[in-house]
């Protein structure tokens, strides 16, 4: 992984009203919708191309969202981890976590869809709890909307309702 991230800086010449080099974004996980969040729980409805194990999709791991929010925050970058699962959230709350108590400055931390479908009481907590360290939960309310119903479809009324949305 790379050390120094002005290789990515605009040009001299690039208006910094219009461009500038803010942030680096990884996706941690898929859309729970689709199915592809990472999930502690199976997915009820196992497709035959799903990856074994029922619990979809792992894009970026612990070890790589550590490294990534230490990355941006020692070059004064904003870190986004896209989490749409529980298990993906706990990865980017980890991370979060970690880079708080060592940080060598105040940047911006933030999670992608912080409790669009599925969220623990205590994920909700950790969450709230790293606002002080500039920690921001994002989420789109359309989604809301338009997705309600994924979390039946996806996992069955049991297990839906474990989970709690912001």
């Amino acid at each position: 992984m790379l050390k120094d991230l002005s290789i990515f800086e605009m040009s001299a010449k690039a208006n910094p009203a219009y461009y500038r080099f803010a942030a680096i974004k990884a996706w941690v996980d898929g859309e729970n919708n689709c199915p592809t969040g990472f999930m502690y729980e199976p997915y009820v409805g196992i497709q035959d191309t799903d990856p074994p194990g029922g619990k979809i999709t792992l894009v970026t791991n612990q070890q790589l969202a550590n490294q990534l929010s230490k990355l941006a925050n020692q070059n004064q970058k904003m870190s986004m981890l896209h989490c749409s699962g529980d298990a993906a959230a706990n990865i980017g709350l980890n991370a979060y976590e970690l880079l708080s108590k060592n940080q060598s400055s105040n940047t911006i931390k933030r999670i992608e869809h912080f409790g669009m479908f599925q969220l623990t009481p205590e994920q909700l907590k950790r969450g709230v709890a790293l606002k002080e360290n500039h920690c921001h939960l994002s989420s789109q309310p359309i989604w809301l909307l338009e997705l309600v119903n994924a979390d039946y479809e996806n996992y069955g009324d049991c297990k839906s309702k474990n989970w709690i949305s912001i």
